[in-house]
């Protein structure tokens, strides 16, 4: 499967969009540390996963600097899925259901 990353701007775009008609302009991040699965053994079923912790507080922090500087690294885009994922179950436990 190929994704394009036009659709997946577009995608990305239209669900922040949703959520603003929602009234929804920012959340708090109410948990810091979160289970993360090593990248090595993340998409390998054949074996036990490793974890390593992740802190979202961090991932909030390295974007900002990211972006104030403009250095972006391909990591930014796991530290954002980490955001994405917590927003997800903010939503999902809030009375703002999609």
């Amino acid at each position: 499967m190929k994704i394009q990353l036009e659709e997946l701007d577009l995608l990305l775009n239209t669900l922040i969009k949703k959520a603003e008609k929602l009234n929804i302009n920012d959340f708090e991040l109410e948990q810091d540390y979160y289970w993360n699965i090593d990248s090595d053994s993340k998409y390998n079923m054949k074996v036990d996963p490793e974890l390593n912790v992740g802190s979202l507080f961090d991932d909030w922090k390295s974007l900002v600097k990211a972006k104030e500087s403009d250095e972006f690294t391909n990591l930014d885009f796991e530290r954002l899925g980490n955001l994405l994922i917590y927003f997800h179950e903010y939503l999902s436990k809030s009375d703002k259901i999609f």
